[in-house]
């Protein structure tokens, strides 16, 4: 079993930790990957760490391109599928 690294800025950690709770909480998109990730066998940590990463590759995207956040751009059917489903 791997573990979360303690290496770096807690402050950090803190923020996205916080900020990947509150995407699941609060986009259809992040709760459908976040309940797929669970239905995948993950628990709940491993889980909120696979959003974390995939927000902060989103971010990471839109920074680099200059783009903000287009919810039909993240969308592919078989995700619309699974939220219109749920």
């Amino acid at each position: 079993m791997s573990r979360i690294s303690k290496r770096g800025n807690a402050h950090l950690r803190r923020i996205i930790w916080l900020m990947s709770v509150n995407v699941v909480r609060h986009n259809e998109y992040f709760k459908a990957y976040f309940q797929r990730k669970r239905s995948q066998g993950l628990v709940y940590k491993k889980a909120m760490m696979s959003v974390a990463h995939k927000l902060l590759r989103m971010i990471f995207a839109m920074m680099k391109k200059r783009e903000k956040f287009n919810i039909e751009h993240t969308f592919s059917s078989s995700t619309q599928n699974l939220i219109s489903s749920g």
